[in-house]
């Protein structure tokens, strides 16, 4: 996200730390993974750490349900940052014809 809005791209996979980065340039990203509920919190933190225990955990298991959940939310996380993109792309090329 950060490198269409200020050209930087951080070397960082810590999907916490990630949605606060993202805040400032759309609040709806931090609304993707809602923390309301006990199974929210669970699937997030199974999703958050997810990254390094599913390539090194050989125990690391998921539920039909969870995983479910989980693909649900990162697509709306994928069609939110879609439109993200797009949005601030045109913006530039507005922007470059008019200079």
């Amino acid at each position: 996200m950060s490198m269409v809005f200020i050209n930087y791209h951080p070397k960082l996979h810590n999907l916490e730390k990630l949605i606060e980065k993202t805040r400032s340039f759309s609040p709806e990203l931090s609304t993707v993974f809602p923390r309301a509920t006990d199974f929210e919190v669970r699937t997030f933190k199974l999703l958050r750490d997810t990254y390094i225990d599913a390539r090194y955990n050989l125990y690391f298991t998921v539920t039909k349900e969870e995983l479910g959940y989980m693909l649900e939310r990162t697509e709306v996380l994928k069609e939110i940052t879609y439109r993200i993109y797009k949005e601030q792309i045109e913006y530039y090329n507005q922007k470059a014809k008019e200079e």
